[in-house]
């Protein structure tokens, strides 16, 4: 399978099999669902998206739990319901993670944009 193959079918999997939810998601994983080896799918990840395999989880992560913060019924989740149902294994993590990537709590997002 070329680069290219790769790359299309990697997004697939996260775009529409949503694998990312899963939260011990490993990127053997990914490798065996794509046919391929854990070295494949971390160069393609590397070179094509700079960035490590779990950043690139994170980003799917973080979008999903941006898109269920907007919804007026995400009031009714605690964000431990939201960090578990895009994939992160602790409450702790999400916070940390969604932080990183958009310079504010969960909490405070949903309060913004909600």
């Amino acid at each position: 399978m070329n680069n290219e193959r790769l790359k299309e079918n990697l997004l697939d999997l996260f775009k529409s099999q949503q694998l990312y939810k899963k939260t011990d998601l490993k990127i053997t994983q990914v490798a065996a669902r794509l046919n391929t080896n854990r070295t494949y799918v971390s160069n393609i990840i590397n070179n094509e998206f700079l960035c490590s395999f779990s950043e690139f989880v994170n980003q799917y992560r973080i979008i999903e739990a941006k898109k269920i913060l907007k919804e007026g019924s995400s009031k009714n989740f605690s964000l431990e319901h939201i960090s578990e149902l895009v994939g992160f294994g602790s409450l702790h993590t999400f916070i940390r993670v969604f932080k990183e990537s958009e310079g504010i709590t969960p909490g405070r997002y949903r309060d913004k944009v909600g």
